[in-house]
């Protein structure tokens, strides 16, 4: 039969399994059919008959061989060409024809169905895991390749179990059996599968299948069991793709639980704990029957255990505990319902009542089940379950009546759960006694819970919780009488074992139980972990008596002398010496007096007390007795209890026989146990947290003699003691209780050693304040990084952090450690590697100083670029990669790019393993400096983009082309294409290209260009303003003028050309770096000079003077590309800092001449630098401003005097030394020329930096502040009130109201005094009226405030501007008035030097260009030109400002808004429900309307300056709309008095109680819309009386307008239109 099998194999041509993976669609399927045809000869012929096969198995094992060798062959065809089982398997869209698909289908279930056959029968159970394997292979195929067909084949096996639990409910006639009518197969026909491949004589087509035969129960359970491991190896898939069989699989599990046999109940528990794993829950009918078949279960296990096979009782309990521990999890996680939850807690508390728990002879699943019991007392199920308290005392009571028996550990985490929730309860109570209305109250929570749980189930378990505890204080109260204290119980409970052992020691009987001393110590614990639970909480609860204590000390002491003499010594022993642990445990919370605590030391002391009788200051009571007793005893000890001994004695307060404890660690150094010895080093650790003062030395010497100890054990613990160390010496640790208390091991064992300064974030790390320690302290531990043993080498790396912590290096010590790290970074093994390549981050952490960091972070990278050069390695690479990493998590800024450098060199060059790790360290790297990737490029750019151009041009190949490493670079920090990397960063790459000149860089550049969509002539002038400043500063003259010429060569453009393309901004570009590169600048600026054909002035650049005179057209347009610079976000700082010191260059070239006449320009763009707090920009801002002031003529800066100060008066934080040499400067020694101006500067602080300058400014303002009569002091103060700087208007209105206040008698003289009021009065409430429109709320509600001090006047008594006829001479019939010239470029000028922004200033600086030309304005000698002579009517300091704008340039970009969009009318519409949003947004929606030429390009280019300056846009309000209703159409003059009315509509409809903004929203709007109409009207009438022409068409239009406003809703507006 053999010989047959491997005929029918290696007639198999088997080139046809290359056609399988390589051949064509035709050749493929032809190969596939060919493979499934000789499979199906196999299996029909060799493995189709079961009976057969089991037949042949029984016989010599050459025969079976060949079953076997066939299954083998099968799945080696299934792990390697799975194409054959799942059509599509190399091409996942080949399965789209429903053919394709069927025939997959059709011979997966054909054979599924005789691998379940042959698994399913009980004569072939060698065969058995082979089939197993190959049905979970075959299914793991269709998921990978086909979700639906997996699906459909994992129902069919669902289906399958379904059928065969209704066999096995049947009994069958006599003679009959049953059948299995699953996996039925049909392939369409017989000659559809031999297509390709000839019939073999003989065989039929594998259509023709056969149904399984189940002959028996025991056949059948077999099927059960392997088909539900298939579903169990599937668990995943079924909960999370085929949730429609999940309510089917559940109760098909359940049912085989409770019907089936025992190993069918095991591996279906097996499978219902896959699904709990995975997160699927029954449906809530079944979560009763699974209940129910659980419990069922356990009852069995312990009615069973004794008779059933230990193997078989194990396993089956194991599995049982696994779905209980899923349970757990569930209920954890609160998915399980409430009725469930409470059933499973009746059913529990039953069975523990019934002493049940206690029959379970596996301890998984007795640790399960009470565990369940611990998750559902935590779980507080008082709300849900009337009954809960009362059954929860109940188990409790059978708990606590336990202890002192068998079986009596785990009841602790009942207990300690019970106690703390019983007293927190009443505690909460007591504080909180129910108050009135507590009904109503509760009904409104319950309502509330209910929402949250509708609205977040994730809450439900929270909230529950929260319910239990309010429903536990009325449960209580009501089972108070039926149920005692749980307390009061363990304390009973407790003195009755105590009691016991009192009288069996009395008795003096041989034998003691040790049960009861273990239950001593399980109540000792449990008490214990509820007073440091509850510490917080409870803190004045008394947990022992001092009698109890007393007694407790007592009893140890006996127990101690009865276990020399009784039996079971060492298990005696360590049961006492865990009831001294569990005391130990809460030292700080129990006061012990000293001669308890001695008592506790010498128990603890027994293993060495008998070996030195000097005790050195321990103090012995019976010391004969104790000593005889220890002599007795020792012999018994083994070394874990000696361990015990001397921890228990290191957790003893510090001042309890600190010599003995020092001299039990000496000995135990010498103990032949190396456990006894590994214990030293952290007991020692122990004993110095305790003491508040050790000596350094005596800890070293301690240590240095285990040093020499070649035990693994004893290496790993003094490597742990290393990094501890230093945090107990720096006095930052503490000893700390764990948050989850474990009772496996003795409970001061879990007091821990923490360390804030080491556990709290890098951040903290970085910036600590504790004990700084010497490195020499932990000198004797380094040799640990060369033993032998990997895993001490890794333990020693891994604490090494946390010396790093707590010591401050010299550059030499960070050396010394910077080895050590180094040789352990190229250590063997891969998990020492790992762990040092995180701590080596650290190691700059603790340089002496910042150079002293810089300098370690600098030698780790060259050294760690040195190995990943030299490295043969692929994982030593990976290594040194992560440490880059993790060294750049907290680098420094200079040492960030070397590492984002490195990191990127291994990205680009690096094979898969090190690129990939790359990646990785790189978004490390971002997260750590808290940026995200694309900021990091953003950061780093300039080098990052001359490192790629030097490695492009390096490194370039055919397997890693320029493109494709750009490709990487971009994909790595995140941009969205490289079309767009490389078109924000073609500044910053093209310029390096350029200067390398070469035929590499010619071909990098054409690739470039191509991916842009471009031509490279293109790209190079686009970009010519970057590459020639770079070119200028980079390069020396034969490497630019090479550069230049393969420039002129890429482009075909010549160099003139190229400059002229873009002059302004070459100029610009190259100005950028005039702080860093002077001389170079000034050569290309020369060059710059020579292209320019316009130039007409001295071309000798060496003087200073003639540069400045050359720069002087372009100044603006410098100064507003450096605003842009310091403006745009996406420049780094460093470039921002670049920029501010650049400018302070060019105003120290351009000197006073140049610089006086752009200073308020300047003085806006240096305004933009003071936002910037980082580093030390502040103090580059005070430079700049020093050079400022040096720049400005003295003339012009005394009207700035105010101004200046008040924007540096912010900075005297952080730079008051600085701002304080400014403030000489100007005050001091130049007081002559600005004296006049001192006045206003009443708001500089007295502070010692501003010593003298107080001194000058009282010798020249106190005579005048003291002297002054009211009236000059309010008119100075409205001097400030007045001004164009908002920030000196509020200084001088917080000095105005100050004013009025202090002088409330002067006021009341000037008003009431006369009968006419005083000028000044009138002066006053004029300018603050006028400050009622303020942009700035602060100013505004100052000036309310000063009108508020100022009370009601009579304003028929005052002489307001309002009320002077003078106020007619402003008003203009038309622009084309010289007077309406004159004022608006006035207005203009204010706006200008009222701008708080360089954008304001520079709309500002647009319009007056615009309006200068418009009108021809300008400076000519000859005066009687029109232009000349409005010129000479601009006071002296308008025409500064003029000047530099007649020969500007600056021009308007587009606009982003459209007009036509915006909502009419505006008012209190989205755009327009802000008065300075409504005022802005309607004139530029009215501006387009103008149809005169003239009038509208003036208001187009006033425009922009409208959303920065309101007081502007109101002053030209009124005539844009007198040009729009001179010449509209009817649909824009109903828009206009739409507007009109609705502003109207809402003036009436206001009751008063509006809110103050839009109070004061619809005052203004109503105020400005009287002022438009008023100023139609005066117009109407100057028009109407001057032009009789004119009168008709004019007077219509206006009077049009003007009587549209009267509307049918009431509103009406009357205005004369007599002449």
């Amino acid at each position: 039969m053999a010989s047959d099998v491997q005929a029918a194999i290696t007639s198999l041509d088997f080139h046809i399994f290359d056609s399988i993976n390589n051949g064509t669609g035709e050749e493929r399927a032809k190969a596939v059919l060919t493979v499934r045809l000789v499979i199906y000869r196999l299996v029909s012929s060799f493995l189709q008959d079961s009976e057969k096969v089991a037949v042949q198995l029984l016989k010599a094992d050459t025969t079976a061989q060949s079953e076997i060798q066939i299954l083998k062959f099968i799945q080696h065809i299934m792990d390697d060409y799975g194409v054959v089982f799942i059509e599509g398997s190399l091409n996942p869209n080949a399965l789209n024809s429903n053919k394709d698909f069927q025939l997959s289908h059709e011979f997966g279930l054909w054979l599924m169905k005789n691998l379940v056959q042959l698994a399913g029968e009980p004569d072939c159970e060698s065969l058995h895991a082979a089939c197993q394997r190959m049905l979970s292979s075959f299914l793991s195929l269709a998921r990978a390749h086909h979700l639906p067909l997996f699906s459909l084949l994992i129902g069919e096996v669902t289906s399958a179990i379904a059928d065969l639990i209704q066999i096995s409910e049947q009994v069958p006639p006599v003679g009959e059996v049953q059948k299995l009518k699953r996996f039925r197969n049909s392939i369409a026909t017989e000659a559809e599968f031999s297509t390709c491949v000839p019939e073999a004589s003989g065989s039929s087509a594998p259509g023709h299948s056969t149904d399984i035969t189940v002959k028996s129960l025991q056949h059948c359970e077999l099927l059960q069991s392997v088909l539900t491991q298939l579903c169990g190896q599937f668990a995943f898939e079924l909960v999370h793709f085929s949730t429609n069989k999940l309510s089917a699989v559940w109760s098909l599990l359940c049912a085989q639980v409770e019907l089936g046999e025992l190993p069918l109940k095991k591996v279906s528990l097996d499978v219902i704990a896959l699904l709990l794993q995975h997160g699927s829950l029954p449906p809530l009918p079944l979560q009763h029957y699974l209940l129910s078949c659980l419990l069922a279960s356990f009852d069995l296990s312990c009615e069973l255990n004794h008779r059933l096979e230990p193997q078989w009782a194990t396993a089956f309990d194991v599995s049982l505990a696994e779905v209980f521990n899923m349970l757990c999890n569930s209920i954890d996680t609160a998915q399980l319902e409430h009725s469930f939850l409470s059933s499973l807690f009746s059913e529990l508390q039953s069975r523990i009542a019934q002493q049940k728990f206690w029959m379970c002879d596996t301890a998984s699943l007795y640790n399960a089940l009470y565990q369940l019991v611990v998750t559902l007392y935590r779980y507080r199920l008082a709300k849900l379950f009337p009954c809960y308290t009362t059954k929860r005392n109940l188990i409790n009571k059978v708990l606590v009546s336990r202890v002192g028996t068998t079986r009596q550990h785990q009841v602790q985490d009942c207990l300690v759960e019970s106690i703390c929730a019983e007293l927190l309860a009443r505690e909460v109570v007591t504080v909180h006694p129910p108050l009135e209305g507590t009904e109503v109250v509760d009904q409104n929570r319950n309502r509330e819970k209910e929402e949250v749980n509708k609205r977040h189930p994730e809450k439900r378990r929270k909230l529950l919780a929260k319910s239990a505890e309010e429903e536990y204080n009325s449960s209580e109260d009501q089972e108070k009488e039926n149920n005692s204290n749980l307390f009061d119980l363990v304390q009973g409970r407790l003195k009755k074992l105590m009691d016991d052992l009192h009288f069996t020691l009395e008795q003096k009987e041989q034998s003691i139980s040790v049960e009861v001393i273990e239950g001593m110590c399980v109540l000792l614990e449990t008490l214990m972990v509820c007073a440091a639970t509850c510490a917080t909480t409870v803190p004045n609860k008394l947990w022992l008596s001092n009698t109890s204590i007393v007694d407790l000390g007592r009893l140890l002491t006996l127990l101690v002398h009865h276990a020399a003499v009784g039996g079971d010594t060492a298990n005696v022993y360590s049961l006492i010496i865990r009831g001294v642990g569990a005391l130990l445990y809460i030292t700080d919370l129990l006061e012990f007096d000293a001669e308890f605590l001695t008592s506790l030391a010498c128990i603890a002391s027994l293993p060495w007390i008998a070996n030195d009788s000097s005790w050195v200051d321990l103090k012995l009571m019976n010391s004969q007795e104790m000593i005889a007793t220890s002599a007795k005893i020792r012999p018994y000890l083994d070394a874990t209890v000696q361990s015990d001994c001397l921890l228990v004695l290191s957790l003893l307060p510090g001042g309890v026989a600190p010599g003995w404890k020092t001299h039990c660690l000496r000995l135990a150094l010498n103990d032949k146990s190396a456990a006894v010895r590994s214990v030293v080093s952290r007991a020692l650790l122990n004993i110095v947290c305790n003491q508040s003062c050790t000596s350094h030395l005596l800890v070293t010497d301690l240590l240095r003699s285990q040093m020499e100890d070649e035990s693994k054990e004893v290496q790993l613990a003094l490597a742990r003691t290393m990094g501890l160390l230093g945090c107990v010496l720096s006095r930052c640790a503490k000893l700390s209780r764990p948050a989850v208390v474990k009772f496996d091991s003795l409970l001061c064992f879990q007091l821990d050693i923490t360390c804030d300064e080491c556990e709290n974030s890098l951040d903290r790390h970085a910036a600590n304040e504790h004990v700084k320690l010497s490195l020499s302290l932990f000198d004797l531990f380094f040799p640990l990084s060369a033993c032998p043993e990997a895993e001490v080498r890794k333990a020693f790396v891994k604490y090494l952090s946390r010396v790093f912590a707590h010591v401050r290096l010299t550059l030499a010590e960070s050396k010394k450690c910077m080895d050590v790290c180094l040789t352990l970074i190229q250590d063997p093994e891969k998990a020492v590697r790992v762990e040092c390549s995180k701590v080596m981050a650290f190691l700059p952490l603790c340089g002496e100083s910042a150079l002293c960091r810089y300098d370690t972070e600098r030698e780790i990278l060259q050294q760690l670029n040195r190995l990943y050069k030299d490295a043969d390695k692929k994982h030593l690479q990976s290594t040194v990669v992560c440490t880059m990493g993790s060294l750049g998590k907290l680098a420094t800024e200079k040492s960030l790019l070397q590492v984002t450098l490195g990191l990127l060199e291994s990205i680009l060059l690096g094979d898969t393993q090190v690129e990939a790790a790359a990646q990785l360290q790189m978004r490390e790297v971002a997260k750590g400096q808290k940026v995200i990737m694309i900021k990091l490029f953003s950061k780093l750019k300039r080098d990052i983009c001359l490192f790629l151009c030097d490695l492009m041009h390096a490194e370039a190949t055919a397997a890693a082309t320029p493109l494709m490493m750009l490709e990487k670079v971009q994909a790595v920090f995140g941009y969205k294409s490289l079309q767009v990397f490389l078109t924000e960063n073609c500044e910053y790459l093209l310029p390096v290209l350029m200067r390398k000149a070469s035929p590499t860089a010619a071909v990098i550049l054409k690739e470039v260009a191509n991916k842009l969509l471009t031509s490279r002539k293109h790209l190079i002038i686009s970009n010519f303003k970057y590459i020639f400043s770079y070119l200028i500063i980079s390069c020396n003259k034969s490497e630019l003028e090479n550069a230049l010429r393969f420039a002129q060569n890429e482009s075909q453009v010549s160099l003139g050309s190229l400059v002229r393309l873009d002059y302004q901004r070459m100029h610009n570009n190259l100005l950028l770096y005039i702080s860093t590169h002077y001389k170079r600048v000034f050569e290309g600026l020369e060059l710059l000079a020579e292209k320019d054909l316009a130039y007409a002035g001295p071309r000798d650049f060496s003087s200073e003077a003639n540069m400045a005179s050359f720069l002087q057209p372009r100044l603006l347009g410098i100064l507003a590309f450096f605003d842009a610079e310091l403006l745009t976000n996406s420049k780094d700082l460093q470039e921002k800092i670049l920029t501010l010191k650049s400018l302070t260059a060019i105003m120290k070239l351009m000197g006073l001449k140049h610089i006086t006449p752009v200073r308020m320009k300047v003085m806006a763009t240096l305004r933009i630098a003071l936002q910037y707090k980082q580093d030390d920009f502040p103090l580059l801002s005070c430079k700049a401003w020093l050079q400022f002031v040096h720049s400005v003529d003295m003339c012009a800066l005394g009207p700035m005097l105010g101004q200046i100060v008040v924007i540096l008066l912010p900075l005297l934080e952080q730079q008051a030394k600085e701002v304080a040499e400014i403030f000489d400067f100007l005050i001091v020694q130049h007081q002559k020329e600005l004296a006049e101006h001192f006045h206003d500067l009443y708001f500089i602080p007295d502070i010692p930096e501003l010593a003298n300058v107080q001194t000058v400014l009282k010798q020249h303002t106190e005579d005048f502040w003291k002297n002054a009569d009211f009236a000059t002091l309010v008119q100075r103060c409205l001097r400030g009130v007045s001004h164009e700087n908002v920030d000196v208007r509020i200084h001088a209105l917080t000095r105005l109201r100050a004013l009025l206040q202090a002088n409330q008698t002067n006021f009341h003289e000037m008003v009431r005094g006369n009968e006419a009021v005083d000028v000044v009065i009138s002066q006053l409430v004029s300018g603050l009226l006028t400050g009622c429109r303020e942009s700035s709320s602060k100013a505004r509600g100052l000036v309310g405030e000063c009108l508020g001090v100022l009370g009601a006047i009579d304003p028929g008594r005052l002489d307001l501007m309002t009320n002077n006829p003078k106020e007619e001479t402003r008003f203009h019939v038309s622009i084309d008035d010289d007077n309406f010239a004159v004022d608006l470029v006035n207005e203009l000028a204010r706006a200008f030097l009222a701008a708080s922004d360089t954008r304001g200033q520079a709309c500002s600086s647009y319009a007056i260009q615009e309006t200068l030309l418009l009108y021809g304005i300008k400076d000519t000698e000859d005066t009687s030109l029109p232009g000349g002579k409005l010129w000479n009517r601009f006071p002296e300091y308008v025409q500064e400002i003029l000047s530099p704008l007649v020969y500007s340039k600056y021009i308007k970009t587009a606009s982003t808004s459209s007009s036509a969009a915006i909502k009419r009318p505006i008012y209190r519409s989205r755009k327009g429900n802000t008065f300075n949003d409504w005022v802005y947004n309607w004139a530029s929606c009215m501006i387009p309307q103008v149809k005169d030429k003239k009038a509208h390009t003036l208001f187009e280019a006033c425009e922009r300056i409208f959303k920065y300056d309101l007081q502007m846009c109101l002053y030209l309000l009124p005539y844009i709309l007198h040009y729009v209703v001179l010449d509209c159409s009817e649909e824009t003059t109903r828009e206009v008095v739409d507007e009109v009315l609705a502003v109207l509509k809402h003036t009436e409809k206001s009751n008063g109680r509006e809110q103050h903004d839009s109070s004061d929203f619809r005052h203004l709007s109503t105020q400005t819309l009287y002022s438009i109409l008023d100023h139609l009207a005066k117009w109407s009438r100057l028009r109407l009386a001057s032009q009789s022409q004119q009168r008709h068409t004019a007077g219509k239009k206006s009077k049009g307008l003007l009587c549209m406003c009267n509307s049918p809703d009431g509103f009406s507006i009357n205005l004369s239109m007599n002449a």
